[in-house]
């Protein structure tokens, strides 16, 4: 069973079956999924999923009913992504967002944008850090020359496994939290500016 992030899902004025329906209609791309559509989508979710651009309805054949034809659109795939991220909150998304640009328009590595997202839910909860203080935190340590080796890839600037057999992360072996430690003062300084 995939996990469901319905905190994510009501801050975007979803409900919590709309996030349902979506992997509903997601996987009527390659299964008939019309007849559980028609039990379960009523008129307000239907309006809801249109308002925020979620689905669409392909051509199809004529034989294909409504149901059939509702399909994810990009943006309806990007939010179920993201609702199946577990503990990610909307500023996790936008941080995630603006590093990944920097990411691309320096021809970095990505890696699994949902292991980042996911990574950086999981940094902020370690840390208590607010969304601003990791902003700078990141934007220092992917930039800084010296931590180039550790930067390469998006996925592996908040936790890399230090070997095969490690799994869950440890804040202790976050080479950003080492980066953070190092420069402690000056970061510390920063945050007290912010406020």
């Amino acid at each position: 069973m995939a996990y469901f992030n319905t905190k994510l899902a009501k801050s975007r004025e979803l409900h919590p079956i709309d996030v349902y329906i979506l992997q509903i209609i997601h996987q009527n791309r390659t299964d008939d999924m019309s007849e559980d559509l028609i039990l379960i989508m009523d008129d307000d979710s239907l309006k809801r999923l249109n308002a925020f651009g979620l689905m669409e309805m392909i051509k199809g054949t004529k034989k294909m009913n409504e149901f059939q034809r509702l399909r994810l659109t990009k943006k309806g795939k990007k939010y179920l992504s993201d609702f199946q991220t577990y503990d990610i909150v909307e500023n996790d998304i936008k941080l995630f967002d603006t590093l990944k640009k920097i990411y691309v328009d320096a021809d970095k590595e990505v890696g699994s944008e949902k292991k980042t997202k996911e990574l950086i839910a999981w940094f902020r909860n370690e840390t208590a850090f607010n969304h601003k203080q990791m902003w700078l935190i990141a934007k220092k340590f992917v930039q800084d020359d010296d931590r180039m080796e550790y930067s390469k890839m998006l996925e592996k600037v908040f936790w890399s496994s230090t070997n095969h057999f490690q799994t869950q992360p440890k804040l202790e072996d976050s080479k950003m939290w080492i980066y953070y430690e190092k420069h402690k003062d000056w970061f510390d300084t920063e945050f007290k500016k912010m406020k």
